[in-house]
Protein backbone atom coordinates (compact mmCIF):
# COMPACT_ATOMS: atom_id res chain seq x y z
CA UNK A 1 0.00 0.00 0.00
CA UNK A 2 1.05 3.66 -1.14
CA UNK A 3 1.25 6.37 2.08
CA UNK A 4 0.74 9.66 0.64
CA UNK A 5 0.54 13.38 1.67
CA UNK A 6 -2.77 15.62 1.74
CA UNK A 7 -1.93 16.42 -1.92
CA UNK A 8 -2.09 12.82 -2.52
CA UNK A 9 1.54 12.84 -4.02
CA UNK A 10 3.42 9.11 -2.75
CA UNK A 11 5.76 9.64 0.27
CA UNK A 12 6.40 5.67 0.64
CA UNK A 13 4.98 2.18 1.34
CA UNK A 14 3.45 0.68 4.06
CA UNK A 15 2.70 -3.06 4.83
CA UNK A 16 -0.51 -4.33 6.34
CA UNK A 17 0.34 -6.70 8.86
CA UNK A 18 -3.94 -7.38 10.04
CA UNK A 19 -6.55 -6.35 12.65
CA UNK A 20 -6.21 -2.75 10.69
CA UNK A 21 -2.79 -2.14 11.36
CA UNK A 22 0.02 -1.05 8.50
CA UNK A 23 3.96 -0.69 9.66
CA UNK A 24 6.16 1.56 7.92
CA UNK A 25 8.97 4.00 7.94
CA UNK A 26 8.39 7.13 10.92
CA UNK A 27 10.52 9.15 7.80
CA UNK A 28 7.76 8.75 6.01
CA UNK A 29 5.22 9.82 8.39
CA UNK A 30 6.82 12.55 9.60
CA UNK A 31 7.03 13.84 5.43
CA UNK A 32 3.74 13.42 5.38
CA UNK A 33 3.14 16.20 7.84
CA UNK A 34 5.54 18.01 10.56
CA UNK A 35 9.37 16.94 11.18
CA UNK A 36 8.27 16.70 15.27
CA UNK A 37 5.63 14.14 14.28
CA UNK A 38 4.43 11.32 17.16
CA UNK A 39 1.96 9.45 18.01
CA UNK A 40 -1.64 10.22 17.20
CA UNK A 41 -0.66 12.09 13.29
CA UNK A 42 -2.76 11.11 10.45
CA UNK A 43 -1.52 10.12 6.66
CA UNK A 44 -3.48 8.92 3.81
CA UNK A 45 -3.02 5.44 2.80
CA UNK A 46 -3.96 4.49 -0.70
CA UNK A 47 -4.64 0.33 -1.22
CA UNK A 48 -2.49 -0.38 -4.70
CA UNK A 49 -4.57 -2.79 -6.81
CA UNK A 50 -7.70 -2.92 -5.20
CA UNK A 51 -10.53 -1.46 -7.64
CA UNK A 52 -11.96 1.69 -6.91
CA UNK A 53 -10.83 1.58 -3.74
CA UNK A 54 -10.48 5.41 -1.79
CA UNK A 55 -7.56 7.00 0.21
CA UNK A 56 -8.37 6.05 3.96
CA UNK A 57 -6.88 7.70 6.58
CA UNK A 58 -4.62 6.06 9.70
CA UNK A 59 -3.32 6.87 12.82
CA UNK A 60 0.34 6.78 14.50
CA UNK A 61 -0.46 4.49 17.12
CA UNK A 62 1.13 5.12 20.78
CA UNK A 63 2.71 1.94 20.92
CA UNK A 64 4.28 1.97 17.39
CA UNK A 65 6.18 4.66 16.98
CA UNK A 66 9.69 4.89 17.42
CA UNK A 67 11.57 7.60 15.38
CA UNK A 68 15.04 7.66 13.84
CA UNK A 69 17.56 8.46 16.17
CA UNK A 70 20.29 10.63 15.78
CA UNK A 71 22.04 7.67 14.33
CA UNK A 72 19.66 6.81 12.09
CA UNK A 73 18.68 3.67 13.84
CA UNK A 74 14.76 2.95 14.96
CA UNK A 75 12.77 5.17 12.25
CA UNK A 76 9.36 2.54 12.63
CA UNK A 77 5.83 3.38 13.16
CA UNK A 78 2.57 1.38 13.12
CA UNK A 79 -0.37 3.00 11.87
CA UNK A 80 -3.77 2.04 12.47
CA UNK A 81 -6.43 2.29 9.44
CA UNK A 82 -9.59 4.01 10.30
CA UNK A 83 -12.47 2.30 10.40
CA UNK A 84 -14.34 0.80 7.15
CA UNK A 85 -10.99 0.81 5.29
CA UNK A 86 -10.55 -2.43 3.30
CA UNK A 87 -9.62 -5.59 4.75
CA UNK A 88 -6.35 -7.07 3.65
CA UNK A 89 -4.34 -9.83 4.29
CA UNK A 90 -1.68 -9.28 6.89
CA UNK A 91 2.57 -9.74 5.47
CA UNK A 92 3.68 -13.09 6.67
CA UNK A 93 6.72 -11.91 8.59
CA UNK A 94 9.51 -14.08 9.24
CA UNK A 95 13.25 -13.76 10.97
CA UNK A 96 16.15 -14.62 8.61
CA UNK A 97 17.81 -17.76 9.58
CA UNK A 98 20.96 -16.11 10.42
CA UNK A 99 21.77 -12.79 9.63
CA UNK A 100 25.51 -13.05 9.87
CA UNK A 101 25.39 -16.95 7.86
CA UNK A 102 25.91 -17.05 4.26
CA UNK A 103 22.28 -17.71 4.09
CA UNK A 104 21.30 -14.37 5.13
CA UNK A 105 23.72 -12.61 2.47
CA UNK A 106 22.69 -14.28 -0.53
CA UNK A 107 18.79 -14.81 -0.52
CA UNK A 108 17.15 -12.54 -3.78
CA UNK A 109 14.80 -10.78 -2.67
CA UNK A 110 11.95 -8.05 -4.19
CA UNK A 111 9.91 -5.30 -2.96
CA UNK A 112 7.26 -3.14 -4.33
CA UNK A 113 7.77 0.90 -4.21
CA UNK A 114 6.69 4.20 -5.26
CA UNK A 115 9.41 5.48 -6.82
CA UNK A 116 8.88 9.39 -8.84
CA UNK A 117 6.60 9.34 -11.71
CA UNK A 118 5.60 5.25 -10.89
CA UNK A 119 2.15 6.47 -9.36
CA UNK A 120 0.78 3.38 -9.33
CA UNK A 121 4.33 1.35 -7.82
CA UNK A 122 6.99 -0.51 -9.80
CA UNK A 123 9.07 -3.91 -8.43
CA UNK A 124 12.55 -3.65 -7.84
CA UNK A 125 14.86 -7.13 -7.60
CA UNK A 126 17.94 -7.00 -4.86
CA UNK A 127 20.01 -9.31 -3.50
CA UNK A 128 21.07 -9.62 0.58
CA UNK A 129 24.21 -8.33 1.11
CA UNK A 130 24.62 -8.70 4.71
CA UNK A 131 24.57 -6.43 8.30
CA UNK A 132 25.44 -3.22 7.94
CA UNK A 133 24.07 0.23 8.96
CA UNK A 134 24.02 1.61 12.89
CA UNK A 135 25.17 -1.32 14.82
CA UNK A 136 24.71 -3.60 11.83
CA UNK A 137 20.86 -3.66 12.43
CA UNK A 138 20.30 -3.68 9.15
CA UNK A 139 21.07 -5.44 5.95
CA UNK A 140 22.40 -4.10 2.74
CA UNK A 141 20.12 -4.64 -0.64
CA UNK A 142 21.96 -4.78 -3.71
CA UNK A 143 19.50 -4.16 -6.55
CA UNK A 144 19.71 -6.34 -9.53
CA UNK A 145 20.48 -4.94 -13.00
CA UNK A 146 18.50 -4.78 -15.15
CA UNK A 147 15.42 -3.59 -13.42
CA UNK A 148 14.71 -1.01 -11.11
CA UNK A 149 16.92 0.20 -8.28
CA UNK A 150 15.26 0.30 -4.69
CA UNK A 151 15.44 3.77 -3.91
CA UNK A 152 13.49 7.01 -2.39
CA UNK A 153 10.00 6.18 -3.18
CA UNK A 154 10.38 2.36 -1.53
CA UNK A 155 10.85 3.58 2.19
CA UNK A 156 7.89 1.06 4.25
CA UNK A 157 8.13 -1.11 1.35
CA UNK A 158 7.70 -5.05 2.91
CA UNK A 159 11.26 -6.81 1.93
CA UNK A 160 9.89 -10.17 0.35
CA UNK A 161 12.01 -14.05 0.45
CA UNK A 162 11.97 -14.85 -3.20
CA UNK A 163 12.13 -18.39 -2.17
CA UNK A 164 9.91 -18.55 0.47
CA UNK A 165 7.46 -15.41 0.05
CA UNK A 166 7.63 -14.45 3.27
CA UNK A 167 8.63 -10.91 4.14
CA UNK A 168 12.30 -10.62 5.68
CA UNK A 169 12.41 -6.77 6.76
CA UNK A 170 10.77 -3.19 5.49
CA UNK A 171 13.16 -0.98 2.97
CA UNK A 172 14.22 2.48 4.97
CA UNK A 173 17.02 4.11 3.23
CA UNK A 174 19.24 4.40 0.23
CA UNK A 175 22.23 5.14 -0.89
CA UNK A 176 21.81 8.49 -3.33
CA UNK A 177 24.60 7.40 -5.77
CA UNK A 178 22.53 5.89 -8.25
CA UNK A 179 25.09 4.12 -10.06
CA UNK A 180 25.75 2.34 -6.78
CA UNK A 181 22.48 0.74 -6.68
CA UNK A 182 22.57 0.55 -3.06
CA UNK A 183 19.77 0.30 -0.22
CA UNK A 184 19.16 -1.03 3.15
CA UNK A 185 16.63 -2.89 4.72
CA UNK A 186 14.76 -2.94 8.30
CA UNK A 187 15.43 -6.83 9.08
CA UNK A 188 12.22 -8.64 11.05
CA UNK A 189 14.16 -9.20 14.12
CA UNK A 190 15.69 -6.16 14.47
CA UNK A 191 11.60 -4.37 13.98
CA UNK A 192 10.23 -6.42 16.98
CA UNK A 193 13.13 -5.36 19.12
CA UNK A 194 11.90 -1.45 18.64
CA UNK A 195 8.23 -2.31 18.81
CA UNK A 196 7.92 -5.35 20.43
CA UNK A 197 3.54 -5.57 19.75
CA UNK A 198 5.03 -6.42 15.81
CA UNK A 199 5.85 -9.96 17.57
CA UNK A 200 2.21 -11.07 17.12
CA UNK A 201 2.60 -11.24 13.50
CA UNK A 202 5.67 -13.05 13.18
CA UNK A 203 5.72 -16.68 12.30
CA UNK A 204 8.32 -18.86 13.29
CA UNK A 205 11.96 -18.26 11.29
CA UNK A 206 13.30 -18.81 8.00
CA UNK A 207 14.21 -22.62 7.26
CA UNK A 208 18.20 -22.10 5.73
CA UNK A 209 18.33 -22.18 1.98
CA UNK A 210 18.59 -25.54 0.38
CA UNK A 211 22.19 -26.07 -0.31
CA UNK A 212 23.90 -23.58 -2.47
CA UNK A 213 23.77 -24.14 -6.64
CA UNK A 214 26.89 -22.38 -7.41
CA UNK A 215 25.98 -19.12 -9.99
CA UNK A 216 29.14 -17.61 -12.04
CA UNK A 217 28.29 -14.29 -14.11
CA UNK A 218 30.01 -13.64 -16.43
CA UNK A 219 30.25 -11.12 -19.12
CA UNK A 220 27.88 -8.04 -20.42
CA UNK A 221 28.09 -4.72 -22.41
CA UNK A 222 31.00 -3.53 -19.65
CA UNK A 223 33.05 -6.62 -19.83
CA UNK A 224 33.25 -6.50 -23.79
CA UNK A 225 33.59 -2.37 -23.49
CA UNK A 226 30.45 -1.30 -24.29
CA UNK A 227 28.12 1.33 -22.83
CA UNK A 228 26.12 -0.31 -20.22
CA UNK A 229 22.36 0.89 -20.99
CA UNK A 230 19.38 1.37 -19.16
CA UNK A 231 16.03 -0.90 -19.76
CA UNK A 232 18.29 -4.32 -20.16
CA UNK A 233 16.50 -7.37 -20.95
CA UNK A 234 16.82 -10.24 -18.27
CA UNK A 235 15.58 -13.61 -19.36
CA UNK A 236 15.89 -17.10 -17.50
CA UNK A 237 16.10 -20.34 -19.50
CA UNK A 238 16.02 -23.85 -17.79
CA UNK A 239 18.55 -25.73 -19.80
CA UNK A 240 17.70 -29.43 -18.37
CA UNK A 241 17.05 -32.06 -20.39
CA UNK A 242 18.01 -29.88 -23.98
CA UNK A 243 20.69 -30.09 -26.21
CA UNK A 244 23.07 -27.11 -26.95
CA UNK A 245 21.02 -26.13 -30.48
CA UNK A 246 17.50 -26.30 -27.92
CA UNK A 247 18.80 -24.03 -25.91
CA UNK A 248 20.19 -22.04 -28.51
CA UNK A 249 17.16 -21.83 -30.29
CA UNK A 250 15.01 -20.48 -26.97
CA UNK A 251 17.33 -17.88 -26.53
CA UNK A 252 17.24 -16.69 -29.83
CA UNK A 253 13.73 -16.65 -30.12
CA UNK A 254 13.43 -14.48 -27.35
CA UNK A 255 16.28 -12.26 -27.87
CA UNK A 256 16.54 -11.95 -31.96
CA UNK A 257 15.21 -8.60 -31.43
CA UNK A 258 17.05 -7.76 -28.54
CA UNK A 259 20.29 -9.10 -29.55
CA UNK A 260 23.29 -6.68 -28.79
CA UNK A 261 25.55 -6.09 -32.19
CA UNK A 262 28.65 -7.35 -31.87
CA UNK A 263 30.32 -3.90 -33.74
CA UNK A 264 30.12 -1.42 -30.84
CA UNK A 265 30.11 1.48 -33.51
CA UNK A 266 26.09 0.05 -34.70
CA UNK A 267 23.05 1.45 -32.82
CA UNK A 268 21.91 -1.30 -30.19
CA UNK A 269 18.78 -2.14 -28.50
CA UNK A 270 18.73 -3.38 -24.91
CA UNK A 271 21.24 -5.81 -23.72
CA UNK A 272 20.07 -8.73 -22.68
CA UNK A 273 21.06 -10.94 -19.38
CA UNK A 274 20.45 -14.42 -19.14
CA UNK A 275 20.10 -16.72 -16.53
CA UNK A 276 21.15 -20.02 -17.51
CA UNK A 277 19.85 -22.78 -15.05
CA UNK A 278 20.13 -26.71 -15.29
CA UNK A 279 23.26 -26.77 -16.76
CA UNK A 280 24.48 -30.11 -15.10
CA UNK A 281 21.48 -31.45 -16.29
CA UNK A 282 21.63 -30.56 -20.05
CA UNK A 283 22.11 -33.36 -22.28
CA UNK A 284 25.09 -32.02 -23.90
CA UNK A 285 26.78 -29.63 -20.98
CA UNK A 286 29.81 -29.01 -22.87
CA UNK A 287 28.05 -28.46 -26.01
CA UNK A 288 25.98 -25.80 -24.49
CA UNK A 289 28.88 -23.91 -22.80
CA UNK A 290 31.12 -23.72 -25.99
CA UNK A 291 28.74 -23.47 -28.65
CA UNK A 292 25.81 -21.01 -26.55
CA UNK A 293 27.46 -19.74 -23.84
CA UNK A 294 30.71 -18.39 -25.28
CA UNK A 295 29.17 -16.80 -28.68
CA UNK A 296 26.78 -14.87 -26.01
CA UNK A 297 29.48 -13.47 -24.33
CA UNK A 298 31.50 -12.79 -26.99
CA UNK A 299 28.74 -10.18 -28.12
CA UNK A 300 28.21 -8.53 -24.97
CA UNK A 301 25.57 -10.33 -23.10
CA UNK A 302 25.95 -11.18 -19.69
CA UNK A 303 25.36 -14.85 -18.85
CA UNK A 304 24.19 -16.19 -15.16
CA UNK A 305 25.20 -19.99 -14.96
CA UNK A 306 23.91 -22.36 -12.43
CA UNK A 307 25.46 -25.30 -11.34
CA UNK A 308 24.37 -27.70 -8.94
CA UNK A 309 27.49 -27.28 -7.14
CA UNK A 310 31.53 -27.39 -6.97
CA UNK A 311 31.72 -30.96 -8.20
CA UNK A 312 29.56 -29.40 -11.11
CA UNK A 313 31.42 -30.39 -14.98
CA UNK A 314 32.01 -27.42 -16.97
CA UNK A 315 32.06 -25.08 -13.51
CA UNK A 316 36.06 -25.16 -13.57
CA UNK A 317 35.88 -23.17 -17.19
CA UNK A 318 33.66 -20.49 -16.97
CA UNK A 319 35.65 -19.29 -13.60
CA UNK A 320 38.42 -19.53 -16.06
CA UNK A 321 36.22 -17.24 -18.14
CA UNK A 322 35.34 -15.08 -15.45
CA UNK A 323 39.15 -14.54 -14.65
CA UNK A 324 39.78 -13.95 -18.18
CA UNK A 325 37.17 -11.51 -18.09
CA UNK A 326 38.06 -9.91 -14.92
CA UNK A 327 42.14 -9.72 -15.84
CA UNK A 328 41.23 -7.79 -19.75
CA UNK A 329 38.68 -5.84 -17.95
CA UNK A 330 41.05 -4.92 -15.00
CA UNK A 331 43.79 -3.80 -18.15
CA UNK A 332 41.51 -1.43 -19.97
CA UNK A 333 40.65 0.00 -16.69
CA UNK A 334 44.06 0.42 -16.16
CA UNK A 335 44.13 2.76 -19.20
CA UNK A 336 41.15 4.29 -18.67
CA UNK A 337 42.17 6.06 -15.34
CA UNK A 338 45.22 6.84 -16.86
CA UNK A 339 42.96 8.90 -19.34
CA UNK A 340 41.50 10.14 -16.96
CA UNK A 341 45.33 11.01 -14.68
CA UNK A 342 46.61 12.82 -18.01
CA UNK A 343 42.56 14.98 -18.22
CA UNK A 344 42.89 16.25 -15.04
CA UNK A 345 46.54 17.53 -15.51
CA UNK A 346 45.42 19.19 -18.71
CA UNK A 347 42.52 20.93 -16.84
CA UNK A 348 44.57 21.97 -14.37
CA UNK A 349 46.86 23.47 -15.96
CA UNK A 350 43.40 24.46 -18.27
CA UNK A 351 41.96 25.72 -15.09
CA UNK A 352 45.40 27.69 -13.72
CA UNK A 353 45.42 29.78 -16.85
CA UNK A 354 41.73 31.04 -16.87
CA UNK A 355 42.01 31.76 -13.57
CA UNK A 356 44.68 34.32 -14.15
CA UNK A 357 42.40 36.21 -16.13
CA UNK A 358 38.88 35.77 -14.75
CA UNK A 359 37.62 34.32 -11.86
CA UNK A 360 35.95 32.41 -10.22
CA UNK A 361 36.99 29.27 -11.73
CA UNK A 362 35.51 25.48 -11.29
CA UNK A 363 37.63 22.96 -8.93
CA UNK A 364 38.97 20.48 -11.05
CA UNK A 365 38.82 17.22 -8.54
CA UNK A 366 41.57 14.76 -8.28
CA UNK A 367 39.70 11.43 -8.98
CA UNK A 368 42.43 10.26 -10.73
CA UNK A 369 44.68 8.86 -6.89
CA UNK A 370 41.50 7.25 -5.98
CA UNK A 371 41.01 5.49 -8.98
CA UNK A 372 44.97 4.39 -9.41
CA UNK A 373 44.51 2.93 -5.61
CA UNK A 374 41.54 1.39 -6.71
CA UNK A 375 42.61 -0.26 -9.73
CA UNK A 376 46.27 -1.46 -7.66
CA UNK A 377 43.60 -3.15 -4.83
CA UNK A 378 41.83 -4.67 -8.18
CA UNK A 379 44.63 -6.14 -9.70
CA UNK A 380 46.42 -7.92 -6.57
CA UNK A 381 43.20 -9.55 -5.24
CA UNK A 382 43.94 -13.13 -4.53
CA UNK A 383 42.61 -15.77 -5.05
CA UNK A 384 40.98 -16.27 -1.76
CA UNK A 385 39.03 -13.47 -2.32
CA UNK A 386 35.91 -13.93 -3.76
CA UNK A 387 35.70 -13.26 -7.73
CA UNK A 388 31.95 -11.97 -7.51
CA UNK A 389 33.04 -9.61 -4.98
CA UNK A 390 35.94 -8.32 -7.11
CA UNK A 391 34.02 -7.75 -10.43
CA UNK A 392 31.34 -5.75 -8.35
CA UNK A 393 34.26 -3.90 -7.11
CA UNK A 394 35.40 -3.60 -10.75
CA UNK A 395 32.16 -2.38 -12.04
CA UNK A 396 32.20 0.65 -9.48
CA UNK A 397 35.21 1.69 -10.54
CA UNK A 398 34.62 1.68 -13.78
CA UNK A 399 31.52 3.93 -13.38
CA UNK A 400 33.70 5.96 -11.19
CA UNK A 401 36.20 6.50 -13.97
CA UNK A 402 33.54 7.22 -16.32
CA UNK A 403 31.67 9.70 -14.43
CA UNK A 404 35.05 11.54 -13.46
CA UNK A 405 36.07 11.82 -17.18
CA UNK A 406 31.84 13.17 -18.04
CA UNK A 407 32.36 15.70 -14.64
CA UNK A 408 35.67 16.88 -16.75
CA UNK A 409 33.91 17.70 -19.63
CA UNK A 410 31.60 19.68 -17.70
CA UNK A 411 34.41 21.71 -16.21
CA UNK A 412 35.81 22.10 -19.59
CA UNK A 413 32.20 23.85 -20.53
CA UNK A 414 32.22 26.09 -17.65
CA UNK A 415 35.82 26.92 -18.28
CA UNK A 416 34.95 28.27 -21.68
CA UNK A 417 31.79 29.62 -20.12
CA UNK A 418 34.36 31.72 -17.74
CA UNK A 419 36.96 33.06 -20.34
CA UNK A 420 33.25 34.29 -23.02
CA UNK A 421 32.16 36.09 -20.19
CA UNK A 422 35.09 38.01 -19.73
CA UNK A 423 35.80 38.63 -22.95
CA UNK A 424 32.07 39.55 -23.44
CA UNK A 425 32.39 41.87 -20.90
CA UNK A 426 35.72 42.99 -21.65
CA UNK A 427 33.85 43.96 -25.36
CA UNK A 428 30.78 45.42 -24.31
CA UNK A 429 33.02 47.87 -22.21
CA UNK A 430 34.87 48.64 -25.20
CA UNK A 431 32.20 49.41 -27.44
CA UNK A 432 30.90 51.07 -25.57
CA UNK A 433 33.36 53.67 -24.67
CA UNK A 434 33.94 54.56 -28.20
CA UNK A 435 29.97 54.57 -28.89
CA UNK A 436 30.58 57.30 -25.54
CA UNK A 437 33.29 58.75 -27.57
CA UNK A 438 31.40 59.00 -31.25
CA UNK A 439 28.50 60.99 -28.96
CA UNK A 440 31.39 63.26 -27.38
CA UNK A 441 30.09 61.68 -23.92
CA UNK A 442 34.11 60.63 -23.26
CA UNK A 443 34.51 63.33 -20.89
CA UNK A 444 30.39 63.29 -19.10
CA UNK A 445 31.14 63.21 -15.58
CA UNK A 446 28.44 60.54 -14.62
CA UNK A 447 29.62 57.91 -17.51
CA UNK A 448 33.07 58.53 -16.28
CA UNK A 449 31.95 57.79 -12.95
CA UNK A 450 30.85 54.41 -14.50
CA UNK A 451 33.19 53.55 -16.44
CA UNK A 452 36.22 53.89 -14.28
CA UNK A 453 35.24 51.27 -11.75
CA UNK A 454 34.24 49.00 -14.69
CA UNK A 455 37.35 49.57 -16.37
CA UNK A 456 39.28 48.88 -13.40
CA UNK A 457 37.59 45.66 -12.60
CA UNK A 458 37.86 44.17 -15.92
CA UNK A 459 41.78 45.50 -16.08
CA UNK A 460 42.28 43.48 -12.62
CA UNK A 461 44.42 39.91 -12.61
CA UNK A 462 42.19 38.55 -12.27
CA UNK A 463 38.97 39.81 -13.16
CA UNK A 464 35.88 38.96 -10.51
CA UNK A 465 33.40 38.51 -13.35
CA UNK A 466 30.70 38.76 -10.22
CA UNK A 467 31.92 42.34 -9.44
CA UNK A 468 32.53 43.34 -13.03
CA UNK A 469 29.31 41.98 -14.23
CA UNK A 470 27.16 44.81 -12.50
CA UNK A 471 29.72 47.49 -13.11
CA UNK A 472 29.69 47.26 -16.76
CA UNK A 473 26.00 46.59 -17.32
CA UNK A 474 25.41 49.86 -15.41
CA UNK A 475 27.61 51.35 -17.93
CA UNK A 476 26.37 49.89 -20.46
CA UNK A 477 22.82 50.98 -19.80
CA UNK A 478 23.88 54.44 -19.07
CA UNK A 479 25.69 55.18 -22.60
CA UNK A 480 22.34 53.35 -24.09
CA UNK A 481 20.34 55.61 -21.83
CA UNK A 482 22.27 58.82 -22.86
CA UNK A 483 22.52 58.03 -26.72
CA UNK A 484 19.10 57.04 -27.06
CA UNK A 485 18.38 60.63 -25.44
CA UNK A 486 20.27 62.83 -27.93
CA UNK A 487 19.05 60.67 -31.43
CA UNK A 488 15.28 59.87 -30.73
CA UNK A 489 15.45 55.96 -30.09
CA UNK A 490 18.94 54.61 -31.08
CA UNK A 491 19.74 51.64 -29.75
Amino acid sequence: MCIRDTGGEPLGAGMALGDGVVLTCAHVVMAAGEPNSEPGAEVSVNFVGLQGSPLARATVLPDGWAPPREDDSADLALLQLEPGAPDVPGAPLRRLPGRRQPDAQRRTVRTFGFPSLHTHGVWAFAVLAGPSGPADEWIQLDSQLPGQRVRRGFSGSGVIDDFTGAVVGMVVTEFTDETERLAWMIPVDTIVRYVERIEKWVGPDLDPLPPAVVVVVVGGPIAKGLDPLLGEIRMTVDAAGQTADEVHRRIEDRISATRIDSDPTETRKAPVTVALAGVDESSQPEALLHDVVKPLLDVGTEVEIQFSGESSPGLSLVRQWLHEEIVSRIGKLAARVEEVDSAEAKMRQRSDTIARIAVPVPEVPWSALDLHLRVRALASAGADIDPARVRRALASTERKAERALRALEEIGGELDSVRSRYDELKGLLRAFNARAKDYGLVEDEELSALHRPAAQAIAAAPCSLPDAMPLVKSYVRAVRRRVTGETGGLR
